[in-house]
């Protein structure tokens, strides 16, 4: 963490390509309602061209009550890998603290994957391809898509207006925070 910022907790806050100029102002203004100002990488905020801003919260548990009441904020989530490509990203995701993981990767645990990306669509097969290449994660447990225990998204941004053939400008691997139950 930075020295400066107050929480030891940094997410991913994926925002909507909905009402650009409202995001910031309301994640501001949840995170006030929280008790706390938000502190965020890039400072500026996210634009059209990057939903994307990392943003420094107290603990799982807000992140998780702001993503309830928020309209703008598609969720937050714990990155555990991001690279220029899915290749790069595999090295970045093996890295991540094997012991951190493994509170996740359970084997009485459930979870989901999702394949997201931001300017691009995915095809059923794709998804099927993009999935079965984490094969390197010890997964454990049983998939379930609905009401998971974890959820798990690669989601690939390649920016608006781009060609399918474009490759992506970066690619993470998430651990979604969110309520089991949803």
């Amino acid at each position: 963490p930075h020295p400066s910022f107050p929480f030891p907790m940094w997410f991913l806050c994926y925002f909507v390509s909905q009402w650009l100029d409202f995001r910031l102002p309301e994640l501001q203004s949840l995170c006030r309602l929280h008790g706390f100002d938000l502190e965020c990488e890039p400072p500026e905020g996210p634009s059209e061209e990057n939903p994307f801003i990392r943003v420094n919260l107290p603990s799982e548990a807000v992140a998780r009550s702001i993503s309830q009441r928020a309209v703008l904020v598609r969720g937050f989530f714990e990155v555990w890998g991001e690279a220029r490509t899915r290749e790069e990203l595999r090295e970045a995701v093996l890295a991540y603290p094997r012991e951190q993981a493994a509170q996740h990767l359970r084997p009485e645990s459930t979870f989901k994957i999702v394949v997201d990306g931001f300017g691009r669509r995915y095809s059923v097969e794709q998804q099927r391809e993009i999935i079965e290449s984490l094969s390197y994660i010890p997964w454990q447990g049983q998939a379930k898509m609905t009401a998971p225990d974890e959820s798990f998204w690669v989601v690939e941004d390649v920016g608006i207006g781009k060609s399918p053939q474009d490759p992506p400008r970066r690619v993470f691997f998430l651990r979604e925070i969110r309520d089991p139950a949803e």
